[in-house]
């Protein structure tokens, strides 16, 4: 932005946050997300809320009498402190008479690719990895899943071996606003974390996709999730430890017990905070998404998804995201490299069929029938999408639509978009 009087805001790319100039005349407004305060002594604080749980026992009550336990677990993807949660999590289950032997860590990975024993040291830490059983769920080998029957909504229920033997089921999550399933956390443990994939593809299929419940910070009538919470009661989820972070990823709120009620506790407390009313659409909105969601495209189009209620028809949204590890998933990025116009997905969809890794593609074309999506990132892969423009620093990006829609054109910048709710006037 030579030349002219601009606004320094600081955007999250990968790990750290850049410097992002955004020129003052335009610039309407920074949405920042919710300040939460933080606990300071996070251990503890689990701790207390693990022996004080939301309409259920105390976790060590629960243990008692179980000969097996399962925990399941987020993936890389996801800023949970399993660092901080687990050790209290075990503390709690040895102390209701459980042995180490008889608990197994499950990653509900519901499609992602499964992880290393690298990166189940750095993330879970390497005492938890060296004296507890760990293993990636794999959505894909029916031979290590178990049939539940089906939900109301008729969603075939297979589970994963280790979470549906267990005699206590145990999950661990985070909470803030979703796409589709209005909030992460509780229930998407199971559903898609732990489930097979005709669970995940019937879930998550377009018409469960399209209803207007099915939306950012809505769980009231929205169908996706109450099959979510369905498909967990029938798992028997016996406990959840699911924590709000600040912006920062320290703990601001733990919320532990009933699947349902703790979830809705922890629901309500990120609610309090987050709220973001719009009344006035801007021309251009630059967003990005913290990590670990910026490490591939697949989960940074989350703040794309979150934003599109803050831009005008045809207007444009730049989407600024390190992407380090790539596109996402295998197929995902099949689909968008193989196409160059994204209108054409829907056709596709009928032709073969959904498959829930390709969400994102669905929910993409829909935001981009009234808006222009580029990207902003140095992955030089992302330049292989041929109906997205991909610019490596954000001067020309913002140079282009400002051509594109006036000099007098208007700006918000969204640099946590995930964190946020927007709101009706």
């Amino acid at each position: 932005m030579i030349g002219m009087d601009v606004v320094d805001v600081m955007f999250p790319y990968g790990r750290d946050e850049r410097t992002v100039p955004l020129p003052r005349r335009n610039l309407r407004e920074v949405i920042r997300p919710p300040e939460f305060t933080h606990i300071d002594d996070e251990r503890a604080a689990v701790t207390a809320s693990l022996r004080t749980p939301i309409s259920s026992p105390p976790l060590r009550e629960l243990a008692r009498g179980a000969h097996s336990v399962a925990i399941i677990v987020s993936d890389k993807t996801r800023p949970v402190p399993h660092r901080i949660l687990l050790p209290a999590l075990l503390e709690e289950l040895r102390a209701g008479g459980i042995l180490d032997g008889d608990i197994t860590i499950v990653v509900a990975l519901g499609m992602h690719d499964p992880m290393s024993d690298e990166e189940l040291a750095e993330m879970l830490g390497e005492d938890v990895v060296s004296s507890i059983r760990v293993v990636n769920h794999d959505c894909m080998d029916e031979s290590r899943l178990t049939n539940l029957g089906t939900t109301s909504r008729g969603t075939p229920l297979a589970i994963t071996d280790a979470v549906a033997s267990a005699d206590l089921v145990i999950s661990t999550g985070y909470i803030e606003p979703h796409e589709f399933a209005g909030f992460t956390g509780g229930r998407k443990s199971v559903l898609p974390g732990v489930a097979g994939i005709e669970a995940l593809k019937h879930n998550h299929r377009v018409e469960m996709l399209d209803d207007p419940r099915a939306t950012l910070g809505i769980l009231e009538g929205n169908p996706i999730h109450e099959d979510m919470v369905e498909a967990a009661r029938t798992v028997g989820v016996d406990f959840i430890t699911n924590v709000v972070l600040d912006n920062e990823a320290h703990i601001s709120g733990i919320f532990s017990g009933d699947v349902v009620k703790a979830h809705e506790a922890g629901v309500a407390y990120y609610k309090e905070h987050a709220g973001v009313l719009r009344s006035e659409r801007a021309d251009i909105v630059v967003a990005s998404v913290g990590h670990p969601l910026n490490r591939d495209l697949y989960q940074s189009l989350k703040a794309v998804f979150a934003t599109a209620p803050f831009v005008a028809d045809g207007g444009t949204i730049i989407l600024y995201t390190s992407s380090s590890d790539g596109m996402g998933p295998a197929l995902f990025r099949k689909w968008m490299t193989e196409t160059d116009d994204p209108s054409t997905f829907s056709e596709r969809i009928v032709r073969e069929g959904f498959d829930p890794r390709i969400d994102h593609c669905y929910l993409l074309q829909r935001v981009m029938r009234s808006v222009r999506v580029c990207i902003v990132s140095e992955r030089d892969e992302l330049s292989s999408i041929p109906f997205i423009t991909l610019y490596s620093d954000i001067e020309p990006a913002l140079a282009d639509a400002l051509d594109r829609h006036g000099s007098d054109a208007s700006i918000i910048a969204v640099p946590y978009a995930t964190r946020i709710i927007p709101l009706q006037e």
